[in-house]
């Protein structure tokens, strides 16, 4: 089976070492790709030690969304959409969360008429959604995914404000390609965005994550699928320090709390928590 994993930069890799060297071990190609090529705090390829071990394991940058008409207007869509989440009163006292989604939010969504009922939001966030989806499929994923020709996509973080990587998702369900969302760390959703597009599972590190996805994030109870503990075993090379889990994309440029393992700095997704069920099936053998 060939495998492409999508990653925001190399510094996911951290977080997620063990599923890639598993999965190589077990005979699969896995190709991770890079939207960007580094991370500024990272010494170093994170792969490097995978490289020596494995063969079957490639890595490489993901094609360039770009600044076209088309890639603005469907990531502006997508961003209007993750801003009204923070206007609902359970973030009432965050204004630091509801001034960084609303960046790059527009004007006319940030002032429309009544967009502090809650019902008024509702049919708002549908309209948008609704527009996004017809927006045409990125011509170069739809090109890069012909190339790689992948068995599998998985996705980290997806959640990020505004994400392109709901177009490797909706482009490879429309291959009829199994899909799953792997969350970037064992932390809370409440601080990321919407899910746009639904993958065949969404892989979480806990029993409270899993009830935070399906609570806040609409996913079906069958595919928040994870580890039943809130520990778990693993090799000591997955460790790493936790600034090397920061991620400025997810926790924001304000010094935020940064992304990180469990209490011992261990991702929760070991070699054994690898294996995803979805109602297509277990698709990773």
């Amino acid at each position: 089976m060939r495998v492409l994993f999508v990653m925001r930069h190399p510094g996911y890799v951290r977080n997620f070492a063990p599923v890639l060297d598993e999965l190589a071990s077990r005979g699969h190609d896995v190709h991770v790709g890079f939207e960007a090529p580094t991370a500024r705090w990272l010494d170093g390829d994170p792969l490097e030690p995978l490289y020596e071990r494995h063969a079957r394991l490639s890595s490489g940058a993901l094609p360039a969304v770009g600044r076209t008409r088309r890639s603005l207007l469907a990531r502006g869509l997508r961003s209007s959409r993750d801003y009204l989440r923070y206007l609902d009163d359970a973030y009432r006292d965050a204004p630091r969360l509801r001034e960084r989604a609303g960046r790059r939010v527009p004007r006319a969504v940030k002032s429309f008429p009544g967009v502090r009922f809650h019902s008024v939001r509702r049919v708002l966030a549908g309209a948008l959604s609704s527009v996004e989806r017809r927006v045409p499929a990125n011509a170069a994923v739809v090109r890069y995914l012909g190339e790689q020709r992948p068995d599998l996509v998985l996705v980290t973080p997806l959640l990020a404000l505004g994400s392109p990587q709901v177009e490797y998702v909706r482009a490879a369900k429309r291959r009829d390609l199994p899909t799953a969302l792997a969350v970037a760390s064992w932390d809370n959703l409440t601080n990321k965005g919407v899910l746009h597009e639904l993958p065949d599972a969404v892989i979480v590190w806990n029993d409270a994550q899993r009830e935070e996805a399906v609570r806040l994030l609409g996913v079906p109870v069958d595919l928040a699928v994870g580890p039943r503990l809130d520990r778990a075993d693993g090799p000591e090379d997955a460790v790493a320090p936790r600034r090397e889990h920061a991620d400025p994309e997810q926790t924001g440029e304000d010094g935020a709390e940064p992304v990180r393992g469990d209490s011992d700095g261990r991702p929760m997704l070991q070699s054994h928590g690898a294996i995803v069920s979805s109602r297509r099936g277990a698709f990773l053998p």
